[in-house]
């Protein structure tokens, strides 16, 4: 089986329990199919004109991969990794709910996805402004 069927497998069965690292390693080597697939919005130049999207132009994808995967491996990155899953596995076996608590992870959740948002916002709108850009200023 290669490793790409392996990951996929992971994916696919939803009772096998699955690392951060596992979810990482499956993100990293999917890369360059969502990159392939990155569209950049087309912007509004004036009242009725707007540009046409655009397919994002990443370069050296493979190097890219590699660095996350050098990332992915830091001993930092596996020793946090260690204690969340052990922290999560803690909050699982616990009998009662904790409303406190579920009060916190929704709240982090939301602080996340806004995060996440608005870096998303961020980076298309310089990809998008990238291409005014004079070459030998770029």
């Amino acid at each position: 089986m290669t490793s790409l069927s392996v990951k996929q497998n992971l994916l696919e069965s939803p009772k096998q329990n699955k690392s951060m690292q596992d979810f990482g390693e499956i993100f990293i080597e999917a890369l360059p199919k969502h990159i392939g697939s990155l569209k950049i919005r087309g912007r509004i130049i004036s009242n009725d004109i707007r540009t046409n999207p655009l397919s994002a132009q990443i370069e050296e994808i493979p190097r890219i991969q590699n660095t996350m995967h050098e990332v992915l491996s830091h001993p930092i990155t596996l020793q946090a990794q260690f204690h969340t899953e052990n922290t999560f596995k803690a909050f699982l076996e616990k009998d009662k709910v904790d409303a406190g608590l579920l009060k916190f992870f929704n709240g982090w959740n939301e602080t996340h996805k806004t995060t996440s948002l608005v870096s998303a916002k961020t980076i298309m709108r310089l990809s998008a402004d990238a291409r005014f850009v004079p070459t030998e200023r770029s």
